[in-house]
């Protein structure tokens, strides 16, 4: 089996210089980043790193991020993304579960995280990108780490090792570090490659943070294994991503269900020629069917919206051939099997992570033998296709009975009233529990007593919400995915 570094090295040798990789103002051969992750890889192993070591990375979308990521594979070390957004308590949490060796960040993520790094004792360097004036004597400079180590013999690496340490969304609570190896990057890159027909010919634009699953996993491994090319924006912006797909020619974007809102509120979308373009794809987070349904009137083209985890990566997918039904999720891709156990789906396959960092009681509950328990509730239709309702720890019980929050969601969004919302469950000296409705208005809201008629026209008594809350917007972790836990009631 390959690990990421074979896929990174035989890209090289058969693509040479040719400009593959555009990513903050400038274009890489997948030359010029192996032989770059070679050398910082050679640098870290000169500072002491050693297999297993972790290695925490707070970097923005850039090469430097993508360096960092190769060369601490290719020097051994479990690899740890943090969310760009985290804050200190955030910061602190990731490096006492994770005690990393080293810790890179540029000058602005310094500030965030020097006060919890001054108490960090595991920490041994510090790794800064840019200005590296701060006071530490742990500190190195990013740019040097690679220069000065030209005969460091790097490790040999096995594909069942462990490659990176991943933080779950923490939509319920506390995160979790996940544990995925090569082997489950590569098998898994391999299965999304095959399902949406991704060719050398291929030009993918992304706009997702590297630090997350989406883009680090699904976007840039498949990258690396088709050897195609990929535009990486900084960030999010609707209109400059319809320049980006019309100006590069690209045939490929990945996205949250929170862009192709963004996207279907872009004024006059003839403006742009998308003719090119052959995919659209969706996860991180469940797609409403109102913004599936605009989208194919405003741009012509069905997103494809696909079902994956940060302990599995991709699992479930609307097909590429066949009909992308509205609020699906589609069938097991290759290499994957899927079931229901008790209204659960559970999973299987080469995939799948080997558990929680250091938290072997909840990995062995995470798992039915070798079936991983998603902890998403959700249906299968007559031809074997997947639809979600849910997180179980969201489900509602109202006196009894089961409410999916999602079921109500997509009743209430069918308003033209309503932009978005979200349904939690809130206490009820009475049945225990109540569904409540968090609204984002449309320019036409609704009133409270409009919506819950038009919700009682479509759902069970029990299902309709017995509260409906105003808010500008909708609580989210930093792949769109609603912030449950986060909602308040007044």
């Amino acid at each position: 089996m390959k690990t990421l570094i074979d896929l990174l090295r035989d890209a090289a040798k058969a693509e040479g210089t040719r400009p593959a990789l555009f990513i903050g103002g400038r274009r890489y051969s997948f030359q010029d980043l192996h032989k770059q992750s070679d050398a910082f890889a050679k640098g870290l192993v000169a500072q002491g790193v050693s297999s297993g070591d972790r290695i925490s990375c707070f970097l923005p979308n850039g090469i430097e991020f993508l360096v960092s990521y190769l060369g601490a594979l290719k020097a051994g070390a479990i690899f740890n993304p943090l969310n760009r957004v985290y804050r200190s308590g955030e910061i602190r949490q990731a490096v006492e579960d994770y005690t990393p060796r080293f810790f890179i960040a540029d000058s602005d993520g310094w500030q965030v995280s020097a006060e919890v790094l001054q108490d960090a004792e595991c920490v041994e360097r510090i790794i800064l990108v840019g200005d590296s004036s701060a006071e530490d004597d742990r500190i190195l400079s990013w740019e040097k780490v690679g220069t000065e180590s030209k005969n460091v013999v790097l490790p040999k690496i096995d594909s069942e090792s462990t490659a990176g340490i991943f933080s779950t969304s923490g939509t319920t609570g506390r995160a979790k570090g996940a544990m995925l190896s090569h082997r489950n990057f590569v098998t898994n890159s391999r299965a999304i490659v095959s399902a949406w027909r991704w060719t050398r010919d291929d030009i993918l634009v992304i706009a997702l943070p590297l630090f997350h699953m989406h883009g680090l996993g699904v976007a840039f491994h498949g990258w690396m294994t088709t050897r195609s090319t990929l535009h990486v924006l900084p960030r999010f912006d609707a209109e400059k991503v319809l320049v980006a797909l019309q100006k590069n020619r690209a045939t490929m974007f990945f996205g949250v269900p929170t862009m192709y809102a963004r996207l279907n509120a872009v004024e006059r979308p003839e403006r742009f020629d998308l003719s090119q373009m052959r995919l659209f794809v969706s996860g991180s987070a469940p797609l409403p069917p109102k913004q599936f349904v605009r989208f194919r009137e405003r741009f012509e083209h069905e997103v494809l919206e696909r079902y994956g985890m940060t302990e599995t990566g991709m699992l479930l997918g609307n097909p590429y051939e066949g009909a992308r039904v509205p609020g699906t999720v589609g069938f097991p891709f290759p290499e994957v099997e899927a079931r229901l156990v008790d209204g659960e789906v559970q999973v299987r396959g080469p995939n799948v992570f080997a558990g929680y960092w250091q938290r072997p009681e909840e990995t062995a509950e995470s798992f039915d033998g070798d079936w991983f328990r998603t902890g998403d509730l959700g249906t299968q239709d007559e031809e074997g296709r997947f639809t979600l309702c849910g997180r179980r720890s969201e489900l509602i019980l109202v006196g009894g009975y089961n409410v999916y929050p999602r079921e109500v969601e997509e009743a209430i969004e069918s308003h033209p009233g309503v932009q978005e919302c979200a349904v939690a469950g809130v206490d009820d000296d009475d049945l225990g529990q109540v569904p409540a409705a968090w609204i984002v208005d449309a320019e036409s809201p609704a009133t409270d007593e409009e919506l819950a008629a038009w919700c009682a026209d479509r759902l069970a008594r029990y299902k309709v919400p017995r509260r409906f809350a105003r808010v500008n917007e909708l609580p989210r972790n930093a792949m769109g995915k609603v912030a449950r836990h986060r909602l308040e009631v007044d």
